[in-house]
């Protein structure tokens, strides 16, 4: 997963999906992966959510 996640990369999520990550990923310590994903453009595609507090965030609102 290291050697995947090497170059820059984007992420796609659904509204759950998100919810579970940002509580997490944003408050890690001393792991590997969080710092890039953190870094990484994050869209999110949801009718029911109305902020993203989780950096680098936007927000696909419809179809």
């Amino acid at each position: 997963m290291n050697t995947q996640m090497e170059e820059p990369f984007n992420l796609l999520l659904g509204r759950k999906t998100y919810e579970i990550f940002a509580v997490y990923w944003p408050n890690a310590k001393n792991k590997p992966l969080a710092d890039k994903l953190n870094a990484a453009k994050k869209y999110v595609i949801s009718r029911t959510i109305h902020k993203l507090d989780w950096k680098n965030s936007t927000l696909i609102i419809g179809n």
